[in-house]
């Protein structure tokens, strides 16, 4: 599949093999990700997920559906 670990693999193996992976691909992050990355990124997506994107408000409720219908994006190492 197209999960992280399948894509890594996928991306190693077809250097020497032809591949077929399964899955529709959900895109990578759009952005370096790293140790200052997650210092100044994290706490923001922590708040977002914990305090906008719940049931509890209009936005969430609008939101959820769509996050559930789409795989999450790659995080290439």
């Amino acid at each position: 599949g197209l999960g992280n670990s399948g894509a890594e693999i996928g991306i190693e193996v077809c250097r020497t093999h032809p591949t077929l992976v399964a899955g529709k691909p959900a895109g990578e992050l759009p952005v370096k990700h790293g140790r200052t990355a997650a210092r100044f990124v994290l706490p923001l997506v922590r708040f977002a997920g914990l305090h906008v994107l719940n049931l509890g408000t209009p936005i969430g409720r609008k939101a959820i559906p769509a996050l559930k219908a789409h795989g999450a994006p790659l995080i290439r190492t």
